[in-house]
């Protein structure tokens, strides 16, 4: 396997383990309503521009519908779902923000690779890699996913951060 796919199978695990547990953007929106706020991590604060580099935003339309994370200037990784629906040039990729429909930088998308066992009637292997058609270099507010050191987990009952849309 590729190195790069072998690091977005790594960095997906976790990621998707939790997402797997997660409600859906409908509940998100309801609960978001309820508290009196917006659909966003519920609960959660805004980070600061380039606190999370490597989160970025995927859109349609100039309009926003999910989230993924840099690998390096050419690859990100997201969900399966979130790349079915879309040709890889009709979606784009922003960098380097907090709002998800302006500032940074919006590049478009080369190639759209989903999983080969991924089915929408599962959670299973929902994982995909877009390749970008522009670079995104390294910047104050761009940088890449990096998976931490090895026996690092977090010990039972810390307190962890979940970055996102």
């Amino acid at each position: 396997m590729a190195p790069i796919l072998n690091f977005a199978l790594a960095l997906a695990m976790p990621i998707l383990s939790l997402a797997a547990a997660l409600p859906t953007g409908a509940e998100l929106e309801n609960r978001a309503t309820t508290l009196g706020g917006t659909p966003d991590i519920v609960g959660g604060t805004t980070a600061a521009l380039g606190e999370f580099p490597y989160i970025v935003s995927l859109s349609y339309s100039g309009s926003h519908f999910c989230g993924g994370v840099l690998l390096n200037a050419y690859t990100v990784l997201t969900a399966a779902h979130c790349s079915v629906s879309y040709s890889a040039s009709s979606v784009k990729v922003r960098a380097g923000t907090l709002t998800w429909a302006s500032g940074g930088t919006q590049v478009g998308v080369s190639k759209v690779v989903v999983h080969p066992s991924y089915s929408s009637s599962t959670t299973n292997n929902d994982i995909a890699l877009w390749h970008l058609s522009t670079a995104l270099p390294a910047s104050s507010t761009i940088g890449y996913a990096k998976l931490p050191a090895q026996g690092s987990d977090p010990v039972v009952g810390s307190t962890t951060t979940v970055a996102g849309w």
